[in-house]
């Protein structure tokens, strides 16, 4: 009982050590669970379907990382920027082996009540607002960050009101949705608006219509970078002379117009030319960051590496989580990950032992699926994680719940 105790309680610390990124609490369990993984690995005589997906795509992106550029593990801003996904994604090795039954929905309650009091508060006393745009970012290094996982409390607390409608959630829920929109993050705001009409269509059983919503959005973000990418392809921008090009053609933009030129004609065109150049395995895992690019074979070839000696480890992606990783991993790597998506959404559409919680994590798993076409967020622990840590929780009650009608 005191370990399982210990477990859930070292998931409690890092969930919400997620409020921030400037402070390094949220990646504890990731820490642990790569610490024990390997021991409790031979111990188990059966894998589930959620840890063997997240095995098979750490053990692609290890491999991609040593064939690429295996210095990277020796780097700290690898871990924060360009192999992030081994913090979010972490957990899911470990936690979802054990079993134990506790009072999920009031530990997820306290939590959504004291993140949503502490932001505000932070706020109010004004600290955490980029002094150049007045936009809210918390305790975040980016309004991005910020944005994405307001976004996420915002979704919690949705499902927790019409589970429960009363007057405390309801305030929560205008507060959080107060300061996500002081983050002036669209990419987070469009999440939660469209990750609310994919979880509403779940909800009435019409969960067939979402993927002709995605696919609707692919087709727009095609029909987009047909006409961005041969510009792209031609002036091969790096941001700066990006602006400068935009400025020459448009005049002065504010800031959040340039953002959308940003995306469409070098953030997103970037991970598709890596695709293009090697749409087997990929152009190497961190490699979308490492301008200018240099192949050694053309279009057409089913394995090129980026050649470019200077590595750099920063948030500098191609701010499309989908094109990301195609580019850096290609089709096999993007295959995995998408397995590794779909075991987590059978494991939560299959288990409604606690339907508040499940329901939750089906609405961030939606905003999450929807903020990542215009952010990397589906790796990012400031999105990811939050997530991934009551996945853990909520995976550990439920095989709690099994045994005990075992």
């Amino acid at each position: 009982m005191k370990k399982k105790n210990l477990i859930v309680l070292i998931l409690i610390f890092g969930l919400v050590g997620t409020t921030t990124n400037i402070i390094y609490v949220s990646p504890i369990p990731s820490l642990v669970a790569l610490t024990l993984f390997s021991v409790s690995f031979l111990l188990i005589k059966r894998i589930n379907r959620v840890i063997f997906a997240t095995v098979l795509f750490f053990l692609a992106s290890v491999i991609s990382v040593l064939v690429y550029y295996p210095e990277s593990f020796l780097e700290f801003l690898f871990y924060r920027y360009d192999g992030n996904f081994i913090i979010s994604y972490a957990p899911l090795l470990f936690f979802p082996l054990f079993s134990y039954r506790f009072n999920i929905d009031k530990l997820l309650s306290i939590f959504l009540t004291f993140i949503v009091l502490l932001n505000f508060i932070i706020y109010v006393l004004g600290l955490g607002l980029e002094n150049y745009s007045g936009a809210f970012k918390g305790l975040f290094y980016s309004t991005n960050a910020a944005g994405g996982f307001l976004s996420i409390i915002c979704t919690l607390l949705i499902v927790k009101f019409q589970k429960h409608k009363n007057i405390k959630t309801l305030l929560l829920i205008f507060i959080s949705l107060f300061l996500l929109y002081a983050t002036k993050s669209r990419g987070s705001l469009l999440g939660l608006i469209l990750g609310g009409g994919m979880f509403y269509l779940w909800k009435i059983n019409k969960a067939w219509i979402i993927k002709y919503g995605i696919l609707a959005i692919i087709l727009v973000q095609i029909v987009i970078l047909s006409n961005t990418y041969p510009v792209y392809e031609k002036h091969q921008f790096t941001s700066q002379t990006l602006r400068s090009y935009i400025v020459e053609k448009e005049g002065l933009i504010s800031g959040k117009k340039m953002n959308i030129y940003l995306r469409a004609y070098q953030n997103w065109p970037r991970g598709l030319m890596c695709f293009f150049y090697s749409p087997l395995i990929g152009t190497g895992f961190g490699s979308v960051n490492d301008l200018p690019f240099k192949f050694d074979n053309g279009y057409g070839s089913l394995v090129n590496f980026n050649q470019q000696k200077t590595k750099v480890f920063s948030s500098h992606h191609a701010h499309h989580s989908y094109l990301h990783i195609l580019g850096e991993q290609g089709i096999l790597g993007f295959a995995i990950f998408i397995y590794l998506l779909s075991s987590i959404y059978s494991f939560l559409r299959k288990n409604a032992q606690s339907t508040f919680v499940q329901e939750s994590l089906l609405f961030t798993f939606f905003n999450l699926i929807i903020m990542s076409f215009t952010e990397h967020r589906l790796t990012s622990p400031s999105n990811a994680l939050p997530f991934v840590l009551i996945f853990c929780l909520y995976y550990i009650y439920v095989n709690g719940i099994k045994k005990e009608h075992a």
